[in-house]
């Protein structure tokens, strides 16, 4: 019985340490920084064997493919990922005939328990095979010169394998290899030579017999390894990085030490005909830049010292068929020096410390690089005294560069990224120490120390690297390696979250309820002190113009052109690479500024998520929350009193009650901590074998995990919107047009393309002309398919599009079933030679609206202004067009009946070279719950909380209408406002409203120029017009007009910005900012 009892007990211990996903990894998406080049360290390359493609692996969980003539991206494969390290990559190899890319790391041990290589196909990245079955993590991969057989090098006395690629058959394996292999070399008659940092060389016959095994002297570390064209000798870098080496291929006998000229060395290679010897690393000239330092393979003297394009430690040198010169830096990025670069002689002075006086007169040359790309991340190590915060943490300066440099500082609430001499004002400045605190070790320690005794549970090879003391001075936060850790003032680990980067920077706001940590993949977290819940991240792009902010639920803002710098990577199974859905893709689901403004004053966004849900599923809301319905009442100032001290009081309530929480919460968290203090130590100790560290340099800056920590990172998969939302049944389809790009002398073109359901169905299809969205009608110029394949996954078709004159830039799209996935597009650009253009029309269309069905949605100036700004347009247009056409629909007529009989007359007017405005003025709302914008219709009933939805003519009608306008150069200009029957259910959405006009203007995909007003100033209006139509129309008088006198929509635009906001501050106090996209090229509508 007690037996059994006891079996009974470890099933269910193991039962608990067993991962969430037994087998397969993870399925609720993550979402990842996504950019053409890697955001985080680049830890090996690798090149096909004519050397036209190179492959980098990287610690952001990715390979990216390159074209090594031009460093241009041709691909980026996903392999499965999870939580914490799983998927982080250390080893890549291009198979010789550049068809496959084998892959591995920290590979598939959250599932399997065994780590794996995965083997990608070159051509779609698509995975072809799985090894699996290693029992440590993967160092080094290579591929046999005849493809047919991988080596594979482990971590820490994991061994050396030989695996046939075609079945995956292990034809060797070597346990003797101690240490972590770090060479793993073929000779050209298929030998493999493999080394360890234990110092150890190991020789194999092409049949896996072992020829010979050496030890170096005082078992050395063996950083790089090499050996000539010739296979006569191996070339090797120690740990010490002090020297390079020769031995002998054949039998490992020592044979030689290369005269060097100070520094230290991390990698060495041959030239490609095996005349010059290289090796670099941290040697460096006067300005900082790397050194590469050349010997003759012959006389073994020192050649040349070549200027490289890095600051940071040089890691990987891979010398390429053509003469070229792969150049890695793993903390800085990767290049390509060509043999054909322009080379010069910068000096024969000495460079450097430490030379010897055989190379003081070296010449030093500098070669121009084909080209380096940089790391898609800034750099926040060596930044403690200047990261800093505001006191409420919704402000953050940091540094674009290391120690400092580079300064920027983002703020929260404003969403304003300032790169240029940013304030310093009203931060906090840095604590890290008090009164009966004194942490030691922190900067880069293994070993932290509280008053002098060590914090109990780090684990082998995880570091500190920042520090923050609690401003109460109740206790501390230390960012590592591996974890951000939370302890009470004696001590006791109150939380840790795993993290996947290294925590460079810790800040605390000022009431300690907030933590800002600054992450090796260059975001920028915000965490809940009380429990360690993420509630924001932000990623500023290296560029120092870019920027994304986002919820761990996938709601984010942006700054211009930088939507697309994160998505959501989605596994599909230990067997196939994940895919990558940009946010891009998402736009009108998940772009929503207004919610980030809820969730930053802490708002529940519950409500929204709900809806985000339904509009996933495909279904449009019908079902609106009771607490959504939207009264009908006058526009009376006692109402908004009311409501306002009504939010004033449940605010403070609910910042009580929170701070009751926490307060009950700490404490309890604290005496349980503090009650377990020594068991929690003895069971550490235990638990993880301690294991001999070293110091860390550039080199050996790693990202994996100890072997001893699989248990300490499995932690419950996070459930956010994007599990239901990002799945198997939910990708977009794949399109690819069939239609070539080239050339044509037919101004209607006959385009046929291909779509295939990925999962998700099919949904709406869109064509983009240069930028302009065109939706498949079905007619005669509509969709027209041509065939299906067997099992219906597949569809060809046919439309039939007038192109422009010149250049034609050609995408498509399709949505999944739901509406709420784009697919990628397929590009094509096709040229039309036209003959000599007429002079164009200009169609104005003028749609306004004063009376409603709803009386209380009455205004009084929507007509006066639809008829001004006609008749100013016509009159400054007539110089340059043909002629002008003027449409109008007015009040009763204003109907979606009345609307898509308008627009379907005006399509069979405008030719491609027309210019076509639509100026629209009435009441345009938002729904805060899905972030929409609607035109109330003159006939709009107010029934309940769904009746904008059913009832507006959402941005997505306006797309359906505009997109069978064939002008290539339209403008959209709106001006709307909510009314007084709305004021309590529309108070403070201004930041709503951006929303909504910005993701109109994308639907649409026009130049637009729009602004909402207030009620109080849509009722007063200035001059007898609505504000913004009389500052357009002030625009249109001349006002805007540039030098030559012609108005531009940029000028219009850059006026109406500069001059609304001045006018609306002065006559009621409050700046209204009106929405621009002016997508495509600039155009005039008329001259002064």
């Amino acid at each position: 019985m007690n037996r059994l009892l006891i079996l009974l007990i470890c099933l269910c211990v193991a039962l608990l340490r067993m991962p969430v996903h037994a087998g397969q990894p993870p399925i609720t998406p993550t979402i990842r920084i996504q950019a053409d080049l890697h955001s985080a360290k680049i830890m090996d390359v690798s090149a096909s064997g004519d050397g036209a493609l190179l492959a980098t692996a990287s610690a952001d969980k990715t390979v990216k493919l390159w074209e090594t003539a031009s460093g241009r991206l041709l691909r980026t494969i996903r392999p499965p990922i999870a939580a914490g390290a799983e998927g982080m990559l250390h080893a890549v190899a291009l198979s010789p005939d550049g068809r496959l890319v084998a892959a591995a790391g920290w590979t598939g041990v959250s599932w399997d328990g065994s780590y794996s290589v995965y083997l990608f196909d070159a051509s779609n990245g698509e995975m072809r095979q799985r090894l699996t079955g290693f029992p440590k993590p993967l160092k080094r991969l290579a591929f046999s010169p005849d493809g047919k057989n991988l080596a594979v090098g482990l971590h820490s006395s994991g061994g050396v394998y030989l695996v046939r690629v075609s079945d995956g058959k292990r034809l060797m394996f070597d346990a003797s290899l101690n240490g972590t292999c770090f060479g793993l070399v073929f000779d050209q008659k298929g030998g493999l030579l493999a080394g360890s940092d234990q110092g150890q060389l190991r020789y194999y016959a092409p049949d896996g017999g072992r020829v010979y095994a050496v030890q170096t002297e005082e078992r050395t570390k063996i950083l790089s390894m090499a050996l000539s064209p010739d296979n006569r000798y191996l070339a090797l870098v120690y740990g010490d990085g002090h020297q390079v080496e020769l031995r002998t291929a054949a039998d490992g006998r020592f044979e030689s030490v290369l005269q060097r000229p100070g520094g230290r060395f991390f990698s060495v290679a041959w030239s490609r005909d095996g005349k010059q010897l290289l090796a670099a690393g941290n040697l460096k000239s006067e300005d900082g830049r790397k050194l590469l330092v050349t010997w003759s393979s012959e006389q073994l003297l020192p050649q040349e010292l070549v200027l490289l394009p890095s600051k940071s430690g040089i890691t990987q040198l891979l010398p390429l068929q053509s003469g070229a010169l792969a150049v890695v830096s793993r903390l800085t990025g990767f290049g390509l020096l060509a043999p054909e670069g322009r080379t010069t002689v910068v000096s024969a002075a000495e460079v450097g410390r430490g030379k010897k006086p055989g190379l003081r007169n070296l010449a030093v040359l500098e070669r121009q690089p084909a080209y380096f790309h940089l790391l898609a991340t800034s750099d926040f190590q060596k930044n403690h005294d200047l990261f800093r915060i505001s006191a409420d943490a919704a402000s953050v300066l940091f540094s674009y560069e290391r120690n400092g440099q580079a300064p920027a500082r983002f703020d929260l609430k404003k969403r304003r990224l300032v790169a240029v001499n940013p304030s310093m004002e009203n931060l906090l400045p840095h604590r890290f120490t008090a009164e009966g605190l004194d942490v030691q070790h922190w900067q880069g320690g293994a070993q932290p120390l509280l008053n002098r005794a060590p914090l109990s549970g780090f684990i082998p090879l995880e570091r500190s690297q920042s520090l923050a003391i609690r401003h109460d001075e109740k206790g501390f936060v230390l960012g590592t390696s591996h974890f951000i850790r939370v302890y009470s003032a004696k001590g006791a680990l109150l939380w840790k979250n795993r993290t996947p980067f290294t925590v460079w920077d810790v800040a605390l706001s000022a009431d300690d309820s907030t933590l800002v940590a600054a992450l090796d993949d260059g975001s920028i977290r915000w965490f809940r002190m009380l429990d360690g819940k993420e509630r924001f991240a932000f990623f500023p792009h290296p560029d120092r113009k870019r920027w994304i902010l986002w919820t761990p639920d996938g709601f984010f803002d942006h700054g211009s052109g930088s939507e697309n710098l994160i998505g959501f990577q989605m596994n599909r199974g230990a067997e196939q690479a994940a895919i990558m859905v940009g946010a891009e893709r998402m736009f009108d689901l998940l772009y929503r500024p207004d919610l980030l403004d809820r969730a930053i004053v802490g708002e529940n966004l519950n409500t929204y998520l709900q809806r985000l849900q339904i509009r996933a599923d495909g279904r449009m809301a019908q079902a609106v929350p009771d607490s959504h319905v939207v009264p009908v009442v006058a526009l009376k100032k006692q109402t908004d009193q009311e409501a306002l001290a009504r939010e004033q009081r449940d605010a403070k309530e609910r910042k009580r009650r929170q701070e009751q929480e926490q307060a009950v919460a700490e404490q309890k968290g604290l005496l349980a901590a503090e009650a377990a203090r020594a068991g929690i130590q003895q069971g550490d100790v235990g638990r993880l074998p301690q294991q001999q560290l070293e110091p860390v340099d550039e080199m050996e800056q790693e990202t994996a995990l100890p072997l001893t920590v699989v248990a300490e990172s499995e932690q419950a998969e996070p459930k956010t919107a994007l599990a239901s939302l990002v799945t198997a049944a939910t990708m977009p389809p794949k399109v690819r047009f069939l239609t070539p790009s080239g050339a044509t002398g037919l101004r209607d073109m006959r385009l046929q393309a291909e779509l295939c359901d990925a999962g998700g169905g099919l949904g709406d299809v869109t064509l983009y002309l240069n930028k302009m969205p065109i939706i498949f009608e079905q007619s005669n110029r509509g969709l027209v398919v041509l065939a299906k394949d067997r099992k219906g996954d597949c569809i060809s078709f046919e439309r039939v599009v007038t192109l422009a004159a010149g250049e034609n830039q050609i995408e498509l799209m399709a949505f999944n079933r739901a509406n709420s996935i784009e697919s990628e597009r397929s590009r094509i650009v096709v040229r039309y030679n036209a003959p000599k253009p007429v002079k164009p029309r200009l169609h104005l269309l003028t749609i306004a609206v004063n009376s409603y069905q709803e009386r209380a949605l009455g205004l009084k100036y929507s007509v006066n202004d639809a008829d001004n700004v006609a008749k100013l347009v016509a009159e400054k247009a007539q110089k340059l067009f043909a002629g002008v056409d003027v449409y109008r629909l007015y009040d009763e007529q204003v109907t979606r009946p009345g609307l898509e009989q308008i627009f379907a007359g005006i399509s069979a007017k405008v030719e491609r070279g027309d210019v076509f405005v639509l100026f629209l003025a009435g009441h345009g709302l938002t729904d805060e719950l899905d972030g929409m914008y609607y035109f109330l219709p003159a006939d709009f009933r107010l029934n309940n909380g769904a009746s904008v939805a059913r009832q507006g003519i959402s941005m997505h009608d306006f797309k359906q209408y505009i997109s069978s306008i064939k002008a290539t150069r339209s403008l959209f200009l709106i001006d709307t406002c909510s009314s007084g029957a709305f004021s309590e259910a529309m108070a403070g959405q201004t930041a709503a409203e951006h929303t909504a006009l910005s993701k109109l203007a994308r639907s649409v995909g026009r130049a637009t120029l729009a602004a909402s007003s207030r009620d109080q100033v849509a009722l007063e209006g200035h001059q007898g017009h609505g504000v913004f139509s009389y500052i357009l129309l002030q625009g249109l008088q001349g006002a805007a007009a540039n030098t030559s006198g012609r108005i531009t929509i940029t000028n219009l635009a850059l006026f109406v910005e500069e001059t609304l906001p001045e006018l609306t501050m002065k006559k009621w106090g409050y700046e209204q900012m009106p929405q621009k996209a002016l997508i495509g090229l600039d155009f005039p509508i008329g001259i002064k």
